[in-house]
């Protein structure tokens, strides 16, 4: 569960996205955004960060649990629409992103039963189906997942890459990038109530 603090810290985080895509950002520069477990902090000013993001070259990554801890309808519907790619990992309830990835065209037949025994005659028929196929999701493994973007779909396997060295060279730190202490952030919002 996320404290109010939590909470608070990721509204002041937002709207300062939003400044900076809007005012700070120089051109040409791109920039990453990512909050985990998005779902738990409940956010209405997201879709404000999406929309600007999608034409500022700002990527956002909400990672959650499920499509349904992304709130009300209609905040879900907006979040989901100011997205283009989507990763769906093992879910039970895979339905509302997997839809995203469309439907294809496939040959569904059925036989005519008589006396509880398959008869010579059946029909085919094409149908469409739902590109991604629920019950995989539910058995994706660890590293599985589907990604999908513009009604399309890949299936994923992302492997774990072990005995990496990072350097001090490796790591170009930026001294414009403005930093923020969460306890010095909630100290200062704290104090203002």
């Amino acid at each position: 569960s996320v404290t109010v603090e939590g909470k608070k810290y990721l509204d002041f985080s937002v709207e300062d996205w939003k400044d900076y895509i809007g005012k700070r950002q120089k051109q040409g520069r791109t920039a990453l955004f990512i909050i985990d477990e998005f779902g738990n902090f409940e956010n209405q000013n997201i879709v404000s960060v999406l929309s600007l993001a999608r034409g500022a070259g700002v990527g956002c990554i909400l990672a959650t649990q499920d499509a349904s801890t992304l709130g009300d309808p209609i905040l879900k519907q907006r979040i989901l629409s100011n997205c283009n790619t989507y990763f769906l990992m093992k879910t039970n309830f895979p339905e509302e992103v997997a839809s995203l990835a469309g439907t294809v065209m496939r040959i569904e037949a059925s036989s005519q039963i008589l006396d509880g025994e398959i008869a010579e005659k059946g029909t085919a028929r094409t149908q469409h189906q739902f590109a991604i196929d629920m019950n995989d999701v539910a058995q994706l493994k660890p590293g599985e997942m589907y990604l999908i973007n513009s009604r399309k779909m890949a299936k994923l396997r992302v492997k774990q890459v072990e005995n990496i060295e990072l350097t001090e060279d490796a790591v170009q730190p930026n001294p414009k990038t403005r930093l923020y202490d969460p306890k010095e952030f909630l100290k200062k919002e704290l104090e203002k109530q």
